[in-house]
């Protein structure tokens, strides 16, 4: 049993008043020091191109760097760009960190339905340092993350519209949802035709707030700056962006690998990422296996995707929270103190690695991830007992 206050509901207002009282003070935060640590300026810059109707990508060749992002975008940051400035900023903080709270208190009251325990304060305190920096940038892998959540949990259910809803708005906030799109299209039956659907009327509803012919112009736009993004050669030429994807830890152990291997090393990741996801449903049923199947999702979205950053490991760190519990709770305390100090070392890697490895500040997220990643393989797989499983002596009856 791991320290903790009585009821649920206790635990639930306490882990409300954190995630409120982050809020604001991010918000203040960004205030005092004029937003000047915030990426949302690339976000305005493409609803602003929405509104005015011009092409957001037109140097594209030549700056890989801001708006990477689908039309739909576009649309969602529309409104906000007729705010004027200091309203902008603390308002989509309020909506991205909302919804990544709302996501992660779905599944944390999924995992503590497992083991029949209040754990929301303990998971809510591993998950929100990880999160911290992108909560003060106002980057999108928060809500993106927060909504493949909440897609996921609708899947739990059975609400199969509800999660196609919830996975379409999770690819308005970020592209890289469509990782989770996929592998749910595959290994849930009920949405074999439903996400087709999701994804036509996804597609096409920037045709009916704009020119089509513009909208196309921006689909081309979006698909030629994320091929140049993962050109060959980027991560390694000077004031340019570094991948913290699995890559950065290949190149650390120094290790060479051509463009080539590490796309067929992705490739082959997504095929492992699928075929767990369904093995996580065959073996473990719909709860537990479509838990599996979002930790599977993310994990593969900050390893083995190449515009990954440090920040983009915030993703995982609710997964890894829930797990980290889940093995204190049921008799596990080694176990368990190991998980609980992975999201950890995620949130204080830069600080870390500066001082251990000045200038390779970028592997240690992808192995902390990956470490992980070969624990949750070996509780998929059934080699290892399931963190939402007491062991025997925890069964016996009191004498």
């Amino acid at each position: 049993m791991i320290g903790r206050l009585e009821t649920r509901e206790q635990q639930t207002r306490i882990a409300l008043v954190i995630w409120i009282s982050v809020t604001i003070g991010i918000c203040i935060y960004g205030g005092m020091t004029d937003w000047s640590r915030s990426v949302t300026g690339a976000y305005a810059t493409g609803g602003q191109a929405w509104v005015d109707g011009v092409n957001v990508f037109a140097n594209s060749s030549s700056e890989l760097h801001g708006f990477l992002y689908l039309p739909q975008s576009a649309m969602l940051w529309a409104p906000l760009t007729m705010l004027p400035g200091d309203l902008a900023d603390p308002l989509w903080r309020v909506i991205t960190i909302g919804l990544f709270a709302f996501g992660c208190w779905r599944f944390f009251r999924v995992a503590e339905a497992r083991v029949e325990a209040p754990m929301i304060l303990l998971m809510t305190a591993l998950t929100i340092p990880a999160a911290l920096s992108g909560m003060r940038n106002g980057q999108s892998t928060l809500p993106m993350t927060g909504t493949m959540l909440l897609g996921c949990a609708s899947l739990m259910s059975g609400h199969w519209w509800r999660a196609t809803a919830w996975l379409m708005l999770a690819l308005v906030f970020k592209p890289l949802a469509i990782a989770l799109v996929l592998v749910a299209w595959v290994v849930y039956p009920p949405m074999w035709w439903r996400l087709p659907i999701g994804l036509i009327a996804f597609l096409l509803t920037p045709f009916l707030a704009a020119a089509p012919g513009y909208v196309v112009e921006f689909y081309g736009g979006f698909l030629a700056k994320a091929a140049a993004k993962t050109q060959p050669g980027l991560s390694e030429e000077a004031d340019t962006f570094f991948a913290a994807d699995i890559s950065a830890l290949i190149r650390f152990l120094g290790i060479t690998l051509s463009e080539g291997v590490l796309l067929a090393l992705r490739l082959a990741a997504a095929g492992a990422t699928l075929g767990l996801s369904w093995w996580s449903l065959k073996r473990h049923g719909v709860i537990a296996g479509s838990l599996l199947t979002a930790s599977w999702c993310l994990i593969w979205l900050v390893l083995f995707n190449p515009a990954t950053e440090n920040n983009t490991y915030a993703a995982v760190a609710p997964i890894i929270a829930i797990f980290a519990v889940l093995s204190l709770e049921t008799g596990r305390p080694v176990l368990g103190g190991i998980l609980c100090a992975m999201p950890i070392l995620i949130a204080v890697n830069y600080e870390l690695t500066k001082f251990v490895t000045p200038g390779q500040t970028e592997w240690l997220c992808s192995l902390v991830t990956l470490i992980f990643a070969v624990y949750l393989a070996l509780v998929t797989l059934g080699a290892i007992r399931r963190p939402w499983t007491r062991s025997e002596v925890d069964k016996r009856p009191p004498a």
